[in-house]
C-alpha cells in the first residue's frame, strides 16, 4: 500500500524500478495532492524494487521488497 500526502495539488508520477534499473511500473496522478494506492504485485519475482514519486518539486525514493 502506498500512501502519500504532498502541500499542493499538482501532477505525480510513480515508478517502480527492478534491481538492475529496469521500470516494471509507471503510473501518472494528476492535479492531486493526496494517493492512496494498492499496488498489486502478483507475477512480479521476488526481489528488490525501488518504488519513486517524483513531482516538479521533489522526488521521493524509496527501497521495497517483495517476497
Amino acid at each position: 500500500n502506498i500512501e502519500y500526502r504532498y502541500q499542493e495539488t499538482e501532477t505525480l508520477f510513480l515508478d517502480i524500478f527492478d534491481s538492475v534499473g529496469r521500470k516494471i511500473l509507471m503510473k501518472q496522478y494528476s492535479n492531486v495532492s493526496e494517493i492512496r494506492e494498492t499496488i498489486d504485485v502478483t507475477g512480479m519475482a521476488q526481489g528488490i524494487y525501488y518504488l519513486r514519486l517524483r513531482s516538479n518539486q521533489q522526488q521521493l525514493l524509496r527501497q521495497i521488497v517483495i517476497y
